[in-house]
C-alpha cells in the first residue's frame, strides 16, 4: 500500500512542477472536468489529502494506536 501512496505523490509532485511552467491564465482557465481549473482541481487534491491525514490521526488517537506504530 505503500507503493500506491508513493507512486500518488510523485505523481502530484510532477503535476505541480509541470504547472509552475504555465502562466497563471492557463491554472485558472475555465476546464470540464475536475472542478473548473487546473489550480482548483488540484488546491481540492491537497486539501483532500490533508483532511484524510487528519482525520486517520483523529481515528488513531482514539483507537490508542501510537505514531510509533503507524510508521
Amino acid at each position: 500500500m505503500l507503493k500506491l501512496f508513493e507512486y500518488n505523490w510523485q505523481v502530484r509532485d510532477d503535476w505541480f512542477t509541470w504547472c509552475e511552467a504555465l502562466p497563471e491564465e492557463e491554472l485558472l482557465k475555465k476546464r470540464i472536468g475536475g472542478i473548473g481549473s487546473i489550480m482548483y482541481t488540484l488546491f481540492h487534491i491537497v486539501d483532500v489529502e490533508y483532511r484524510n491525514r487528519a482525520f486517520c490521526t483523529i481515528l488513531d488517537k482514539r483507537n490508542g494506536i501510537s505514531e510509533t506504530y503507524r510508521n
